[in-house]
This record gives structure tokens, sequence and C-alpha cells, in this order.
């Protein structure tokens, strides 16, 4: 009886010290694990290589697999190799090369590879994670992401970003981005991003967009983009631009735009505008603008302007298309065709259609109508010039005024002076009315 009450005596200390001397060194003694199992399977104590059921360890190094709950204390070593599969708990942090299901640690969480859920105190870090992970402060990824990730601070991200993610502060991907992005302060994608991206401050982006992005202060995007865009102060487009761009100060984009564009003070465009653009004081495309236009104070087009404008100023381009009303005046270094209003003047080489300018109206050729309160002044004309004064070189036409002067006459003038140069003498010079057919 003595005898066997020694030996369950030994047996109990042997494993209590075997015990102790797995959790708190298990690198030292990595075989030092006791447990109630039978073939790997039940509850196991120590740093036992691989377990399924409960395992209970001080601090997991080199483990290769465990299935079902994994509780640690202590800081981890090298686990490159450990598949989990279940439940994984630290005290400071689990620390696995695969997880699959539940990864959750005070201070912080890593997986090389995790499909589940994944929460870190502080952070979570690893390689390629599907799921949902969530970091008190920052979350790092060294490989794609996919799922629903957030973070105190900061995110990071390798490779592609793709489902829902939230930053406190910052946002940041190597790859693209699909889904929904939140930045408390800034975000930076390297690559194209699809979906929905908002950042407090500003926004960078090196690819294509498509979707919705908001920016407190700036936005910019090095490639295309398809969807809306609205910023508080800027927003730089490095090319095509196809829906709606709204910025507070200035919107500049490198090609072309179409859909909708409004800026509280600028914009500018490097190709062709369609659509509807907005200025607070100015707006200049470097090829065409086609469709409605509305600045503050001018407008310009280095090839042509096309549609419906009205400008505080001047509008001013090569080519003038449809109704524009300048309240200055209206530029046309080339031809204006339909209507054309200037506070103060309309000028072109050759004007088509009505042109109303409250000083002047001026131009080589006139097609159409002219109407001033002050003077018209065109070379030749084939149609009806009202004024104060009308001089024109060539008439064909009606010219009403107080004084109208033309060296050449096919048509009819009514005013207090009225000069035909090329009528016979005495019938040069008449009051009321002249004429010359």
């Amino acid at each position: 009886m003595n005898s066997l009450f020694c030996r369950i005596s030994s047996l109990s200390f042997a494993t209590a010290l075997t015990c102790l001397v797995a959790l708190v060194s298990p690198d030292a003694a990595a075989a030092a694990a006791v447990g109630l199992t039978y073939q790997d399977v039940g509850i196991g104590i120590g740093n036992s290589r691989e377990l399924r059921g409960i395992r209970l360890n001080w601090s997991d190094s080199r483990v290769r697999r465990v299935d079902g709950i994994n509780l640690t204390a202590w800081r981890p070593g090298s686990n490159d190799r450990f598949e989990m599969n279940g439940v994984a708990l630290g005290i400071v942090g689990p620390s696995v090369g695969r997880l699959h299901g539940l990864g959750i640690g005070l201070i912080g969480s890593s997986a090389d590879e995790s499909h589940g859920i994944v929460i870190g105190g502080l952070g979570v870090a690893g390689g390629r994670m599907s799921g949902i992970q969530l970091a008190g402060l920052g979350l790092a990824a060294d490989s794609h992401v996919r799922g629903i990730q957030a973070a105190g601070l900061g995110l990071a991200v390798d490779g592609d970003l793709e489902g829902i993610s939230v930053a406190g502060l910052g946002l940041a991907a190597d790859g693209g981005a699909k889904g929904i992005l939140l930045a408390g302060l800034g975000m930076g994608i390297d690559g194209d991003v699809t979906g929905i991206s908002a950042a407090g401050l500003g926004m960078g982006l090196d690819g294509d967009l498509k979707g919705i992005s908001v920016a407190g202060l700036g936005l910019g995007v090095d490639g295309d983009l398809t969807g809306v865009v609205v910023s508080g102060i800027g927003a730089g487009i490095g090319g095509d631009v196809r829906g709606v761009t709204i910025s507070g100060i200035g919107a500049g984009v490198d090609g072309d735009a179409y859909g909708i564009h409004a800026a509280g003070v600028g914009l500018g465009i490097d190709g062709t505008s369609r659509g509807l653009s907005v200025a607070g004081i100015g707006m200049g495309a470097d090829e065409e603008m086609i469709g409605i236009q509305l600045a503050g104070l001018g407008m310009g087009a280095g090839a042509g302007i096309r549609g419906l404008s009205f400008a505080g100023g001047v509008i001013g381009s090569p080519k003038l298309t449809g109704i524009q009303v300048g309240g200055i005046g209206l530029v046309a270094t080339d031809e204006a065709r339909g209507l054309q209003v200037g506070g103060v003047g309309v000028l072109g080489k050759s004007l088509v259609g009505w042109n109303a300018g409250g000083l002047v109206v001026g131009a080589l050729d006139l097609r159409g109508v002219a109407t001033s309160i002050g003077h018209v002044r065109v070379e030749r004309m084939h149609g009806f010039a009202a004024s104060a004064y009308n001089r024109i070189d060539i008439a064909d036409g009606l010219m009403i005024g107080l004084v109208n002067w033309t060296e050449s006459l096919r048509g009819v003038q009514i005013g207090l002076v009225n000069y035909v140069g090329d009528n016979p003498t005495g019938a040069k010079l008449l009051p009321i009315v002249n004429a010359r057919f």
C-alpha cells in the first residue's frame, strides 16, 4: 500500500513538473505536454505539436496543427507551419501560419493566412486575409485582403483590398480596391478603385476610379474616372472623366470630360468637355466645350464652344455655336454662329445669326442680324444692322440707325444721316432714307 502511494505521488509530482516546464519554456521542452488525450484528441496542456480538442499553453512554438480551441498566454514563438482550425485565443495574442475560424488577442493577432474572424486589441498583422479583421489601432497585411476590415488608426495592405474597409486615420493599399473604403484623414490606393470611398482630408489613387468618392480637402486620380467625385477644395483627374465632378475651389481634368462638372472657383479641362460645366469664376478647355456652360466671370476653349453658354464676363473661342451670353462680351476669332449677346460687345471674324452687343458689334463678315445701342462695324454684311452708328463697307440688306454709312449698298438705309458711297452724286448723302439696288 505504501509502495502504491509512493508511485502515485511520484507520478503526480512528475506530471506537475512537466506541466510547469511546458508552460514556462515551450522551446526548451517542446514535447513537454500532458493531457487527457487519445490519439491527439482531447484536452492538452503544454506545447503539444498537434491536438484535436482543447489545448492550453503558455507560449506556442513550432506547433503544427490544432483543431478545436487553443488558449495561450504569452508571446508566441515561430509558428510558420501552424494550422489552426477553430478558435485561437491569447492574452498577448495568437500567431499561426494558417487560421480557419476565430482568432482573438488582447494585444494582437497574426496569421500568415486567415479565413474567418481575426481580432486584435491593438493590432492585427498577417498575409492573405479573408473574412472579418478588427484592430484597435492598426491592421497590416502583406497580401490580398477580402471581407470586412476595421482599424482604429491605420490600415495598410500590400496587395488588393476587397470588401468594407474602415480606418480611423489612414488607409493604404499597394494594389487595387473594391467595395467601401472609409478613412478619417487620408487614403492612398496604388491601383484601381471600384465602389464607394471617402476620406476626411485627402485621397490619392494611382489607377482608375469607378464609383463614388468624397474627400474633405483634395482628391487626385491618376487614371480615368467613371462615377461621382466630390472634394472640399480641389480635384485632379489624370485621364478622362465620365460622370460628376464637384469641387469647392478647383477641378482639373487631363483628358476629356463627359457629364456634370462644377467648381467654386475654376475648372480646367485639357481635352473636350461635354455636358454641364459650372465654375464660380472661370473655366477653360484645351479643345471643345459642348453642352451647357456657366461661369461667373469667363470661359474659353481652344477649339470651340457649342451649346448654351453664360458668363458674367467674357466668352472667347475660335468658334462659338449655339446661344452664348457674356456679361461683358463675346470674342470669336474665327466664327460665331447662332445667338450671341454681349453686355459690352460682340466681336468675331465671321458672325452668323443674331448678334447683340451693348456698345459694339464688330466683324469682318456678318450674315444675319447685328444690333447695338452704340456701333456696328462690319466690312461685309448680308442681313440687317441696327445701332446708333452703322459703319459697313459693303452692305447687302437693311441698315437702321442715327447714322448709316457704307461704301457699297444693295438695300435700304433708314436714319437721320444715310451715306452710300457708290450712289450717284447728289444721292450719296441723304436724310431719312437712302437706297441702292
